[in-house]
């Protein structure tokens, strides 16, 4: 019984991780396009921009991952 809660546990870091990667790498892919990569590491470094990182890392969370978790519905089969 444990062991089944430890692995839910492992497996809610993995994905919260895996999560937190595609967002980075989606804020980077943006200044990288329009070309200001000072922008990127400033907010990546500075403890001043933290609201603002954490505005666009929730409303990236928001667009990407809101519709992935779906319920199938198996009775209409």
């Amino acid at each position: 019984m444990l062991d089944s809660k430890k692995r839910k546990k492992n497996k809610k870091i993995r994905v919260k991780k895996w999560h937190d990667k595609v967002v980075r790498s989606k804020i980077k892919g943006y200044y990288v396009l329009i070309g200001d990569y000072n922008k990127y590491y400033e907010m990546m470094d500075s403890f001043n921009l933290i609201e603002t990182k954490n505005k666009i890392k929730n409303k990236l969370y928001e667009i990407i991952f809101k519709g992935t978790k779906k319920k199938k519905n198996y009775d209409k089969i």
